[in-house]
């Protein structure tokens, strides 16, 4: 049998994290378009709804047939907390500068990991924990420059992060019996009917070029969601979702590469300390894998009847005893 990639599970899922990593920041890009035209609900719909048809028309078309489509509880439940998510981050950058939210949000995929270490998974060890919390330090290096935090805005961006890092912790299990383009429509098709009510009741829908910003910030959304499932299905750890922090990174790339704006001092020490710790985590991601397939193999030669296994117990030498 083929291997759907040329390098180790655990690699190509930190991969494709950071290429979902990547596009993140450029569905953020395109709705600043739209944020000044629409209420967070209409752009949440937009987003979601396009996302959806798209994801859900290449989960089809890639062979899955509609039976892929079913919702699950679980998958219903991860839609619904993205899209609620997605709500609280809207509203809470009407409160907060975007630095502020940042920081906070960003705490999800921490929050992710210091539940799996309450729960003594082996994959948060403390080691991983300071990674990502080195991640998370990135940010306020290079963002924590507020004077005055709104309780609301923060308590909005904090449930956003909870949501957020529920979502991650779904998305590993819902992985494992679904497709990448499937996963990317289940956490969106909730959230494209769930805004459906707001949208007809504000009477206002897009017009024009609005659905090409639409369109591209959901073509965007559902490879990206399809990205972290195929990662996740490939290998399932908690610490996984820290590479997410490399968003970041990204952001200020395309800041300077694509709009002119120069990075601060402390954006490029931030975005430093977040490559840093990010390469942490994928080191320690590789070597554990690794390690597993090391024991895993080791166990498998142990065991009873396997090639160069132990058999049974064998008799002393001399006879069965005297």
């Amino acid at each position: 049998m083929i291997r759907p990639f040329p390098i180790a599970p655990a690699a190509a899922a930190v991969l494709l994290m950071a290429a979902s990593a990547a596009l993140a920041p450029l569905a953020d890009a395109a709705g600043k378009e739209l944020i000044t035209a629409y209420a967070a609900v209409q752009i949440a719909w937009m987003r979601f709804a396009v996302h959806a048809v798209l994801a859900g028309g290449a989960a089809v078309a890639t062979g899955g047939g509609l039976a892929t489509l079913r919702p699950t509880r679980l998958q219903l439940l991860r839609g619904s907390a993205q899209f609620a998510s997605s709500l609280c981050l809207l509203w809470a950058l009407a409160l907060l500068p975007l630095g502020a939210a940042l920081i906070i949000v960003f705490t999800a995929p921490l929050l992710l990991l210091l539940a799996r270490a309450a729960l003594r998974c082996p994959d948060a060890d403390g080691a991983t924990v300071a990674l990502s919390l080195l991640c998370l330090a990135g940010i306020a290096v290079g963002y924590a420059q507020s004077p005055e935090i709104s309780p609301a805005g923060a308590g909005l961006a904090f449930a956003a992060a909870m949501l957020l890092a529920l979502c991650f912790g779904l998305t590993a299990r819902t992985a494992r019996t679904a497709g990448g383009f499937a996963n990317s429509f289940h956490i969106a098709a909730p959230g494209a009917v769930l805004g459906l009510a707001p949208m007809i009741v504000l009477g206002r829908w897009p017009e024009g070029a609005d659905w090409l910003v639409a369109g591209l910030i959901g073509v965007i959304s559902a490879l990206a969601h399809a990205l972290i499932a195929w990662a996740m299905r490939l290998h399932r750890s908690g610490a996984l979702p820290s590479i997410g922090y490399l968003e970041i990174p990204f952001a200020l790339a395309y800041g300077w590469l694509l709009f002119d704006h120069t990075p601060t001092r402390a954006e490029t020490a931030g975005a430093v300390l977040i490559l840093l710790a990010a390469g942490g985590i994928a080191l320690r991601l590789n070597r554990a894998a690794s390690d597993a397939l090391v024991r895993r193999a080791g166990n498998a030669m142990a065991r009873p009847g396997a090639p160069g296994g132990v058999v049974g117990r064998s008799a002393p030498p001399g006879g069965a005893g005297r």
